[in-house]
């Protein structure tokens, strides 16, 4: 097992997803994670340009914006860490 934890940014403003991803991330054997999870695209914005985070999954659909467009802006503002779109 590694001794690097791998910084996880869920943006998804519904509840059941976080908690899926959650449990699906504690059931991965070999890395730790650590989830921490955000609804809107404002709020993600910030911590996404600051790179604060190794990878971030983010939902399509946002309550305030689409997942399309806080990608275009954080790679605008120089995100460098991957992003991941979810959609259901």
């Amino acid at each position: 097992m590694t001794d690097e934890t791998l910084r996880v940014l869920l943006v998804d403003d519904d509840e059941d997803d976080y908690i899926i991803t959650r449990d699906l991330l504690n059931e991965i054997e070999g890395r730790r994670y650590l989830l921490d999870w955000i609804e809107t695209a404002k709020e993600a914005a910030s911590q996404m340009k600051a790179n604060t985070y190794d990878v971030y999954l983010v939902d399509y659909r946002l309550p305030d914006s689409t997942g399309l467009d806080l990608m275009c802006e954080v790679k605008n503002a120089g995100c460098d860490s991957p992003i991941i779109f979810l959609t259901g």
